[in-house]
């Protein structure tokens, strides 16, 4: 069974409702795989998030942004981080979050392809990852039955050549000593 990992990080301001509401979407789209399941950890501040492993990290940090840039800010941190790490995703789930990274990538200069701009987005990527990791899963396990059935006929052939090589080699015996 493969497991997905997925960080929530969001701002203290409405944390509680966006662990809710990302748990209830998260569980409708994965009731439709029987094979795959996801751990979802959630942060509301700092930075714990990067030293876990994950392969998506839902970021939400528009509610704090009123005063402060707090979501630029992140939204630099986070676009240097994926600079290192191209196979995750960062998923934006807020206008403003969405503005703050806009603006962190144009002050950048970033291109990244790993930042999604909506949830829309980010379960099309899942999906294609789900589907590819379950393709290369079954081709590995197809592979693997491939591989075990020429070790087993290759084991077959080794008998019946040492067989026939034994045969060979006491007929050349017993055909030896009647010459004698």
């Amino acid at each position: 069974m493969k497991n997905i990992s997925i960080q929530l990080f969001s701002d203290p301001l409405n944390h509680e409702e966006d662990v809710i509401r990302t748990k209830e979407n998260l569980d409708l789209f994965f009731e439709d795989y029987d094979d795959v399941s996801y751990t979802l950890h959630h942060y509301e501040s700092g930075t714990d998030w990067k030293d876990k492993y994950w392969d998506f990290l839902i970021f939400d940090y528009g509610g704090m942004c009123l005063g402060n840039n707090m979501h630029i800010h992140f939204s630099r941190y986070l676009l240097k981080f994926m600079e290192d790490h191209p196979s995750r995703f960062v998923v934006i789930t807020s206008a403003m979050t969405e503005f703050g990274m806009r603006e962190a990538m144009e002050e950048l200069d970033s291109d990244t392809h790993n930042v999604l701009f909506s949830w829309e987005d980010f379960l099309n990527v899942l999906d294609n990852e789900i589907m590819a990791s379950l393709k290369k899963e079954k081709m590995s396990k197809e592979h693997g039955l491939k591989c075990k059935n020429i070790k087993e006929e290759a084991s077959i052939d080794d008998i019946a050549a040492k067989s026939k090589n034994n045969h060979s080699n006491n007929y050349k015996r017993d055909s030896g000593t009647q010459m004698m």
